[in-house]
């Protein structure tokens, strides 16, 4: 998957799940006072905030993770290489030779 993809999808999942909008809505408000100015103007703030900050976590688990995955992979590749090369042969490993006739 592309990167623009994955960002796409990762941007369209959020905006349409449930819990974050129930949680934009219960947590915003409680910050917005109408005796500090405009709401609307503060609505913006705070939610600006918000998605900054939400993509400065979302962006952060997303890098260890591909790190996190791509170091897996190569532990993955280097242990299966050496069992690879200490089974060079099938009854170095305890497996039976298809030559073997029987």
């Amino acid at each position: 998957m592309s990167g623009r993809r994955a960002f796409t999808s990762g941007m369209v999942t959020n905006l349409l799940n449930p819990k974050m909008v129930t949680f934009t809505i219960a947590f915003l408000p409680q910050f917005v006072d109408p005796r500090l100015g405009q709401v609307w103007l503060q609505f913006a703030i705070l939610g600006t905030i918000l998605i900054l900050l939400e993509f400065v976590v979302d962006g952060t688990v997303g890098v260890l993770a591909g790190r996190i995955g791509g170091w897996l992979r190569h532990r993955h590749a280097v242990a299966s290489a050496s069992r690879r090369e200490a089974c060079s042969s099938a009854s170095a490993c305890g497996w039976p030779s298809t030559a073997d006739p029987g």
